[in-house]
């Protein structure tokens, strides 16, 4: 991305999303930013990644997360997965945007992250988790009502 396409982002993520069945035939859409890895020979202007980042919120409508996942050199991969229905062309982000479901999620994966899911001939596993998330759900309950009920 440069300074001289960075504007038509919005316009292709709305052209991309208008038509579910598009999903069918890509993906993913990448829109790399000039950045700054020690080998890039930049343009006179280059866009910088948090205008390429804005541009891509501003053709989805959703404010995506920029830091919820790190892959590779932090100015080239920040990445953001959409949830699309092909029936019905809706979409919303993979990761929660509001500070009270990402609290939930990290409650969860903090949970369930250390949790074997290795099969055992008594099929405990989905019981497992089942479990993590009846304490979670309890404890958050909790922590909004004086008595739970559950716990």
């Amino acid at each position: 991305m440069t300074e001289k396409n960075v504007d038509d982002v919005p316009e292709l993520i709305r052209w991309y999303l208008a038509d579910p069945q598009r999903t069918r035939i890509w993906r993913m859409i990448s829109l790399q930013p000039e950045a700054d890895t020690g080998r890039t020979i930049f343009s006179r202007t280059r866009a910088l990644p948090e205008r390429v980042w804005e541009k891509i919120c501003d053709g989805t409508g959703l404010p995506l997360e920029k830091g919820g996942t790190h892959f590779g050199h932090p100015d080239c991969n920040s990445w953001a997965s959409l949830l699309i229905s092909r029936r019905t062309g809706k979409y919303i982000p993979l990761l929660p945007t509001d500070a009270v479901t990402k609290r939930l999620l990290g409650e969860i994966l903090e949970k369930i992250g250390g949790l074997s899911l290795v099969t055992d001939d008594a099929g405990t596993a989905p019981w497992h988790i089942a479990g993590v998330l009846a304490q979670i759900h309890c404890w958050h309950f909790a922590q909004q009502s004086t008595s739970c009920g559950c716990l």
